[in-house]
């Protein structure tokens, strides 16, 4: 008798340890495929499959993307993470309720379709990464990984910009604009665009890249000074790319991030940096002015062009009509308008702001069911005391959602890596409390940590 029960332990231990070992090997690949995205994703056009800038031209990092899918599909791990977060399926339902009242205006199946699936097909990929279940320290690798390619390209697109070294398939594309589009002004700028169609597109990446180096310069645990000086020098690469891209959603990016650095930082260690950040930034801003003067009037006229133009010719204006008109839509329509463009004086456009993005397919309900959706993450972002591995996932994504006020960020990859990995760090405990795991009480962990752990258990 006791011979059979020893046989039958062993070969249920040896079943629990293949499983743990098939499930280690899984979301090692998966981390492996999320970490080529994070390499390859800067660079743009040079690893895309054609060179046509349009939807349908996708790169290796939408193979990527669908391999991460694949691994958590076939190994049903993207059903548990649904299950055991089912918080998630409000943005299902967002996307149900915006393809439904698409239908309803009678806009074109195509489009209707088009706009649900291209999004739900994010939100899968979300849920694929959340289900590999990553600590925060390979979270954190994802990141850095990220925020040192997009470094690197920035680099070679300034060499480029700047006429140092022809680099093929950099800047290539038209990147002039209008000074001042309110008047008539014959002055163009040209913005640093890099492997990319326009400055819009190459925008999130330095969104979501800008805020790692400020994080880990000043929350890093590192003492090493030659780590300290590269990431002093990625910031500084990664600061001039913004300032010569001429986005004004790129500014917004800086002061978010910037004020978030300062929100999670002690008062006195915010002193200290205060007296070190300013005379260097004096430095900086004399060199910027008497070194490149071309450069500084095109920044400065950037922020002296906020005019009230035509929707045509201002960007500013583009935003305000497109809200103006989403909300006087929904109040004749509150069940949304779908997945459709915005009509400003006659013409058809983008809606350029992922608030206006959210509210208009599925009206108010559906943004709430949005904001539910990422009401894990918006905690664990207000929350002054994180680990730094956490901290830094936080700082970015909030780099791209400012970014995003003034440009849609809805159809970038690395975004959504980031959503999904903090949205399974929201649901670790030692994710929350910077001591670590052990000297976390459980009054101190959100009750909905602490109902997923209990589950898991």
């Amino acid at each position: 008798m006791s011979t059979a029960y020893a046989n039958s332990m062993a070969g249920r231990n040896l079943l629990v340890g293949s499983a743990a070992k098939y499930e280690n090997m899984t979301a090692r690949l998966g981390f492996y495929l999320i970490a080529l995205i994070a390499l390859c994703s800067p660079w743009g056009g040079v690893l895309r499959f054609g060179m046509a800038y349009d939807a349908s031209d996708r790169g290796v990092t939408t193979v990527f993307a669908i391999g991460v899918i694949l691994i958590s599909l076939f190994t049903f791990k993207l059903v548990a993470a649904i299950g055991a977060r089912p918080r998630v399926l409000f943005f299902a339902a967002f996307l149900f309720l915006g393809m439904f009242a698409g239908m309803l205006q009678s806009t074109s199946l195509a489009e209707t379709l088009v706009g649900g699936i291209n999004r739900g097909g994010y939100w899968i990929l979300m849920v694929a990464v959340m289900s590999l279940h990553l600590s925060k320290e390979k979270s954190r690798s994802f990141l850095i990984l990220f925020a040192v390619s997009t470094t690197a390209m920035s680099f070679v697109s300034l060499i480029d910009y700047f006429h140092v070294v022809d680099v093929p398939r950099f800047n290539e594309a038209y990147s002039g604009f209008r000074l001042d589009p309110t008047k008539n002004s014959t002055d163009v700028g040209r913005s640093l665009i890099g492997p990319f169609a326009s400055r819009s597109i190459l925008g999130p990446y330095l969104a979501l890249a800008w805020p790692v180096p400020l994080i880990e310069l000043i929350h890093g645990r590192s003492k090493n000074p030659l780590k300290i000086a590269l990431w002093a020098g990625a910031l500084a690469v990664l600061t001039f790319a913004v300032l010569v891209n001429y986005s004004r959603a790129l500014y917004l990016t800086v002061g978010f991030a910037g004020l978030y650095a300062l929100y999670t930082t002690d008062y006195r260690k915010v002193l200290r940096i205060l007296l070190v950040v300013v005379p260097l930034f004096a430095i900086l801003f004399a060199v910027v002015v008497r070194k490149f003067p071309d450069e500084f009037e095109t920044l400065v006229a950037r922020f002296t062009s906020l005019g009230s133009g035509s929707a045509v010719e201002s960007g500013a204006s583009w935003r305000i009509g497109t809200f103006e008109n989403t909300v006087g839509d929904l109040l004749q329509n509150p069940q949304g308008m779908g997945f459709s463009r915005v009509v400003v004086e006659g013409h058809l456009i983008q809606m350029h702001s992922i608030l206006t993005e959210h509210l208009r397919p599925a009206g108010l309900l559906g943004f709430i069911l949005v904001i539910v959706f990422l009401w894990p993450i918006l905690r664990l972002m207000i929350r002054r005391r994180v680990p730094a591995e956490t901290m830094v996932l936080c700082a970015a994504l909030l780099g791209v959602l400012a970014y995003g006020l003034a440009h849609s960020t809805q159809n970038m990859v690395a975004g959504w890596i980031v959503i999904g990995l903090l949205y399974h760090l929201s649901s670790q405990s030692d994710a929350w409390n910077p001591m670590g795991r052990a000297q976390t009480s459980p009054a101190a962990i959100p009750q909905e940590v602490r109902r997923v752990s209990a589950r898991r258990r």
